[in-house]
């Protein structure tokens, strides 16, 4: 439980062929030779890539290859794990049992429960393994997940518990697409960069003004629990705009992409997850197209609006061009 908060990274879908995507070539601005932006869907699988020869070609064509971040590298994926814990850690002698009622601590392991219920049955296809699952034993591995979870803060829990909602469609349990860019490229030898890094400094500050909300954090998870069928409801929204980027993603239609993120608002909704990470990224992005060839892998979302990606590497003079 308490990894699925910091590294929460594999959505899924069944497997599918694509014809198209988002690639973009980027060139211009004292470019000697062009790099790429490869706009992904979390929620696809890594062996789409396979049928998708300007993504092939494109690859071909560099030396080296930036992710969101190096999912692959051990190591790395348990310094930001532990950085995530640490900075949502309670004061020492303090654990989430001493900031809910006893009523609110029932709720809780009650949603606790049907939550992991809901995620298991949805993926167990095995009839008689389903009927040993009872309410009890559900009930019994919320205690022991709250116990292992009671020194972090209330954020962790209500953030964690909407998390699973918004993927509790996810059936494929493969290698995602993000992941298997990465792969190939160290497969081909080329040098593997990250857009997001650990940065201790912030780290710190998030927890201090997380350590001065606490009673709010508070009120926020209630307000989650109270309101968890509602909050399912939402999920299956969320579903349908997963479903709808893949179709515009397997498309090459980008257009309807940024059309669907529009009416969603999905950039505005996500200021700190999109925005904010764009502008960290747009000086990593430039100084590695001026070194060498470079295939950059991210997130689609963090392509479009005026303060996505392709914005801003064409403010700052470049020719950003979709292939199809």
């Amino acid at each position: 439980m308490r990894k699925i908060l910091f590294l929460l990274v594999v959505f899924a879908l069944t497997s599918v062929s694509a014809d198209a995507q988002f690639l973009f070539r980027v060139s211009g601005n004292g470019l000697k030779k062009p790099s790429y932006l490869f706009g992904t869907i979390h929620t696809l699988p890594g062996v789409l890539l396979d049928s998708i020869p300007s993504y092939q070609k494109a690859e071909a064509k560099c030396q080296q290859l930036f992710a969101e971040m190096d999912i692959t590298d051990q190591q790395k994926k348990n310094e930001f794990i532990n950085s995530g814990q640490e900075a949502l850690m309670l004061p020492d002698s303090m654990t989430i049992y001493d900031l809910l009622t006893p009523e609110q601590l029932e709720l809780l392991k009650t949603v606790m429960a049907k939550q992991t219920r809901e995620l298991i049955m949805a993926r167990t296809t095995d009839e008689e393994a389903k009927a040993r699952m009872t309410d009890e034993k559900f009930y019994l591995s919320a205690e022991v997940g709250l116990e292992q979870m009671k020194h972090l803060m209330p954020l962790a829990f209500s953030s964690t518990i909407d998390l699973l909602i918004n993927t509790s469609f996810a059936t494929f349990s493969g290698t995602i697409i993000d992941q298997t860019c990465i792969e190939r490229a160290k497969e081909r030898n080329m040098a593997i960069g990250q857009l997001d890094q650990v940065q201790q400094d912030s780290l710190a500050k998030m927890r201090e003004t997380l350590m001065q909300n606490i009673p709010a954090q508070v009120d926020t998870l209630v307000n989650v629990l109270n309101t968890y069928e509602q909050r399912k409801q939402r999920g299956a929204e969320q579903k349908h705009f997963f479903e709808k980027c893949k179709e515009y993603w397997m498309a090459g239609d980008y257009e309807g992409f940024m059309q669907l993120c529009d009416e969603t608002d999905f950039v505005e909704k996500s200021p700190q997850l999109l925005k904010a990470r764009n502008e960290k990224w747009l000086p990593k992005i430039k100084e590695a197209m001026k070194a060498y060839p470079t295939i950059f892998a991210f997130g689609a979302g963090h392509l479009v609006g005026p303060s996505g990606v392709v914005q801003m590497l064409r403010d700052a003079g470049y020719k950003v061009k979709q292939i199809k």
